[in-house]
């Protein structure tokens, strides 16, 4: 079988520096001197033919050098990222009707290699995509650099350097990174190494380097100069490795998929570590006019298997009561970062999710960025490790040091009398502390479960309750709660809400200004919003940033959110789970009138015969009415409104497609918000769905798209582009 002399240049390349290894290092030379010295003339013979040497062979005397600092090199080319994408059909929207690549995306670090005259001139890394560091003097110990290869014009290869799993996995316990503690994964250890000053020991990590982009140069042939497919193929004859990627003319979500699995059995077999699939199209002038944004170009996208996981320590568990009374837990812990943005707070969600991970402050946990957004933690590196435990000898050995720092049981001598106390059980781990000392010093650190949540609410100090709710037919789950209503915390962010974008959208009354007002007690209802020009000297005279000209600016926007709409009224009262979908679907039923609303609730109108109303909707509304409070401001606050009135009007014309239709809308559009996209939709005699279902006809979709338009491809809907919908509508 034929093999291209370059190839068999690298390939005898390492095989002889692993023959060196075994002869220097372990004095167990694997083969005869005589093998070795044929392989060695055969590699010097190759590399003066081909014209293309690596950076390690050992046809040279390499000396690794040492560095003081690394050099910055401006990138005249801008080495930018991907955006991401997880779930399939969005590669197919992108692949469009182009010729594709799809490619591994390498668990490495970035690194440009620059050649001139057939020589490398620079190696640097991405940095932050203008600017890099120099990292030339460790180029001889990375396999797969050639640093003289038979191609004499201006040269820019941008690839992945990255650790073999195999190699990582012998070598992450022995290693440790510049704080001193080992490497979380092959990528840190694969970017820290080829940072390293030192290139004798950036060469003890069993680096390689891959390339998947030509930057300039192998313009000359017209084939070559406009296919990347081409350009990669062709770098093979310059010594360099083969980058693994599949070529596609057409696409299908069965045909990717495919692939995606193909390509990931590739590098299992090669032992490549990966994070997911570069797909970027193979037409270079096209991929030019793509353009880029200050983040990435938009000829390729990176679709990534998982949300990529960060170790950090919780810290603590804030609980902050809601408007709904419902007590939330947050975790705060020391900072991570994650895509370029800092995080140290997620969601816990509720309580039966702190207990099914056995969270306790201190704990080691895994964080992420579910779909690349919403900080999430994933996992609890210390289950188990800070309940009871009664005896020390049962502890892990790996494990007792960090327990005795947190449980830090029989400090003192046990008042039971019934363990020797004071450090005993750290000097002789088969004595025991009875059970009553353990509990009562493990109570006092507060990391037993009946301390993990608060028994009276952070706010108000008002006893917590559990409240327990099917999430489906096998699985209860726990939430707690203050059913103290006149909790400040659960006021405050009541007003929040009634002053949102999306209720009553009054521009100026931040949360920390109505803290302020509350504070003050100028708002003890909705209605004071409108009665606050009794404060107004007082607001003029705050020494917090008010004077005559914002209060009168706040005055005019509180003035202007009098004129409001059946929808924002709506979402002002806080019905639980009326939103700006429920309330659509109630002002077109009952025509924008409220006090049609409230009539049928009197008459115990069946709200499930409204489109997406369920049980559960429906008895929120009429438990809501059947509360004197509630009824009071309904009526009350209606009195200082003036409500839109809606008159019935047919919209539907015979040129329209949509007339009559369910469109619903996904993602993040260009031109439209959310509720005016919904606005245009309803104009045209459609309805403003909320979920894709069976009855959906029409899905308009924008970036960043979710599980809505799985379901649509599923279920055979339409998926119209914005651009596609306004044609249709005929807009353009």
């Amino acid at each position: 079988m034929y093999q291209l002399p370059s190839v068999r240049v690298r390939e005898l390349t390492d095989q002889l520096n692993r023959y060196r290894h075994e002869y220097y290092n372990f004095d167990a030379p694997s083969v005869s001197d005589e093998v070795y010295n044929r392989l060695f003339d055969e590699l010097e013979r190759l590399e003066q033919e081909t014209g293309c040497r690596m950076s390690n062979s050992p046809t040279q005397t390499v000396g690794y050098t040492v560095v003081s600092s690394l050099a910055k090199t401006q990138h005249d080319i801008p080495l930018l990222s991907l955006e991401k994408k997880k779930n399939i059909p969005d590669l197919i929207r992108f692949i469009g009707s182009q010729p594709v690549l799809l490619m591994l995306k390498l668990d490495g670090l970035t690194v440009k290699l620059e050649y001139e005259d057939g020589r490398l001139l620079r190696a640097s890394t991405r940095g932050d995509g203008d600017e890099g560091e120099v990292i030339t003097h460790n180029a001889p110990a990375i396999s797969g650099i050639p640093i003289e290869i038979p191609y004499k014009q201006r040269l820019v290869v941008s690839g992945e350097t990255y650790i073999p799993k195999a190699v990582f996995e012998q070598l992450k316990d022995v290693l440790r990174d510049s704080t001193g503690k080992p490497y979380k994964n092959a990528r840190n250890m694969a970017a820290g190494s080829v940072r390293n000053y030192d290139a004798v020991a950036c060469a003890k990590r069993g680096l390689h380097f891959t390339p998947f982009s030509v930057l300039e140069g192998l313009d000359e042939d017209q084939i070559l100069a406009n296919s990347k497919m081409a350009k990669l193929n062709h770098l093979l004859e310059l010594g360099f490795s083969k980058c693994q990627f599949l070529f596609l003319q057409n696409s299908s979500e069965a045909l990717i998929t495919d692939c995606i699995e193909e390509l990931k059995m590739l590098a299992d077999e090669e032992d490549t570590p990966i994070d997911g699939i570069v797909v970027t199209y193979n037409d270079i002038a096209f991929s030019r006019a793509c353009g880029r944004t200050g983040h990435h170009y938009k000829d390729g996208l990176a679709f990534k298997f998982e949300d990529d996981l960060y170790e950090t320590r919780l810290q603590y568990i804030e609980w902050t009561p809601t408007r709904s009374g419902e007590i939330s837990p947050v975790a705060v812990f020391d900072t991570v970062e994650i895509d370029g943005c800092e995080v140290s707070r997620a969601s816990l969600h509720n309580l039966t999710f702190i207990k099914e991970l056995e969270l306790m402050p201190g704990c080691r946990i895994l964080v992420s960025k579910r779909n690349m957004i919403i900080p999430h933690v994933e996992e609890n590196l210390e289950r188990g490790l800070f309940t009871i435990v009664v005896d020390y000898g049962k502890v892990p050995p790996q494990f007792r040091e960090h327990w005795m720092d947190n449980m830090r049981i029989c400090e003192n001598t046990c008042r039971n009398n019934q363990c020797d106390g004071d450090d005993s059980t750290k000097q002789d781990p088969d004595k025991r502390c009875c059970s009553l000392c353990v509990k009562e010093k493990a109570r006092g650190k507060g990391i037993i479960e009946d301390t993990v949540y608060p028994s009276v609410c952070p706010c108000c100090g008002t006893p917590t309750r559990i409240n327990e709710s099917k999430k489906d037919k096998e699985r209860t789950v726990e939430t707690l709660y203050c059913d103290n209503p006149a909790c400040a915390t659960r006021r405050l962010r009541q007003f929040v809400h009634f002053v949102s974008k999306k209720a009553m959208d009054i521009e100026g009354l931040s949360e920390a200004t109505l803290e302020k007002f509350i504070g003050r007690g100028w708002l003890n209802d909705f209605m004071d919003i409108y009665r606050l020009d009794g404060h107004a000297w007082e607001i003029c005279n705050m020494t917090e940033g008010f004077g005559e000209k914002s209060w009168q600016r706040l005055w005019d926007a509180i003035q202007r959110s009098r004129d409001t709409t059946f929808e924002r009224y709506l979402i002002s009262m806080d019905i639980p789970m009326i939103g700006n979908t429920a309330s659509r679907e109630l002002s077109r039923y009952f025509v924008g009138n409220l006090n049609a609303l409230e009539s049928a609730v009197d008459d115990g109108f069946d709200f499930t015969q409204l489109n997406d109303f369920g049980e559960v909707l429906h008895r929120n509304i009429h438990e809501w009415f059947r509360i004197e409070e509630n009824r009071i401001l309904w009526e009350e606050l209606q009195e200082m409104m003036n409500i839109e009135q809606k008159t019935v009007t047919n919209t539907e014309v015979s040129d329209n497609l949509f007339a009559g239709c369910t469109v619903v809308v996904t993602g993040k559009l260009e031109l439209f918000t959310r509720n005016s996209i919904n606005a245009k939709i309803e104009s045209l005699g459609a309805k403003a769905g909320g979920s894709v279902s069976k009855n959906t006809d029409y899905l308009i979709c924008g970036e960043k798209a979710g599980s809505k338009l799985n379901n649509a491809i599923k279920l055979g809907i339409s998926v119209l582009t914005e651009q596609q919908f306004l044609e249709m509508a005929g807009e353009v």
